[in-house]
């Protein structure tokens, strides 16, 4: 009996010792594998590249193939990513020249529209020249603003706004009359920057014209607010009020039709003073 107990023994340690052997196997074949798969599949979340398969010389070869074909992939996502950068920055520059070949014509324009000006005797003709000069230097400030910004698609407004008001100040030169602007930090695009300014232009020196008679002093203010979903764009004067149907003239006329290009509205109040308000949707 004692033999036979003693062989069943030493039969169950070798089943052990064959079992525990198929596991060390079972867990080092694994390691083997998931090494470089688990390396494999931290580089995708990365979108690096993972380490190459010559680092893995137990791996499986299919294994080692998988890794090789990730790094190729990946080595074109780079070489593309690389390739649109190239094409990004060529049609930025492209897109800068643009605007400053435009903002250059206008400015030539403007010029011209200037030097005919000063050949007219009639001081209303030579005004009706300064307003149209003044609507092309409008334009032209849009452009100029697009070619220093770094988002092309868009111009920040308050910015824009100070700079047009400026212009407006520096053509009028009327010192006994206040000119205030102000406005939150907005961004357009172009579609909505133009008419805005043109809006302005013509509302401004509308004021200039018919608020204050040569010897009355006052403020002209303009201003640039967001209110929920809705831009709001006023110029409000400290002037006479309005006198007569502002409606019927040319300014008003392609205030409504710029206002309405914008998809806005357009209100009068006449009060102390006269405020236009323009509003218009994000």
């Amino acid at each position: 009996r004692r033999p036979i107990l003693l062989l069943g023994l030493g039969t169950s340690v070798l089943v052990l010792v064959l079992v525990a052997a198929v596991i060390a196997l079972a867990l080092r074949m694994s390691r083997t594998v998931s090494g470089p798969i688990v390396r494999l599949a931290e580089a995708a979340e990365t979108g690096l590249r993972a380490e190459t398969a010559d680092l893995y010389p137990r791996a499986p070869r299919e294994v080692r193939k998988l890794v090789d074909r990730f790094n190729t992939f990946i080595d074109r996502i780079d070489q593309q990513q690389a390739s649109l950068q190239r094409s990004v920055q060529e049609k930025t520059v492209l897109i800068r020249e643009l605007h400053h070949r435009v903002k250059n014509n206008l400015q030539v324009i403007a010029s011209l529209l200037n030097l005919q000006s000063a050949d007219v005797a009639d001081p209303r003709d030579s005004r009706l020249f300064d307003r149209s000069r003044d609507r092309v230097l409008s334009m032209a400030l849009v452009h100029e603003q697009l070619y220093q910004t770094e988002d092309l698609s868009v111009i920040p407004f308050d910015l824009y706004l100070q700079d047009l008001v400026g212009h407006i100040r520096g053509s009028i030169r009327r010192e006994d009359i206040t000119l205030e602007v102000s406005g939150e930090p907005v961004l357009l695009n172009i579609d909505r920057a133009i008419p805005c300014g043109m809006i302005v232009n013509e509302l401004v020196n509308n004021a200039y014209e018919h608020a204050f008679n040569a010897n009355r002093s006052g403020t002209i203010r303009v201003s640039m607010t967001t209110d929920q979903n809705v831009h709001v764009l006023e110029v409000a004067d400290s002037g006479s009020g309005i006198s007569d149907n502002p409606r019927q003239s040319l300014g008003m006329t392609l205030v409504r039709m710029l206002v309405e290009q914008i998809g806005g509205t357009f209100d009068i109040v006449d009060g102390r003073g006269t405020t236009f308000r323009v509003e218009f949707p994000h």
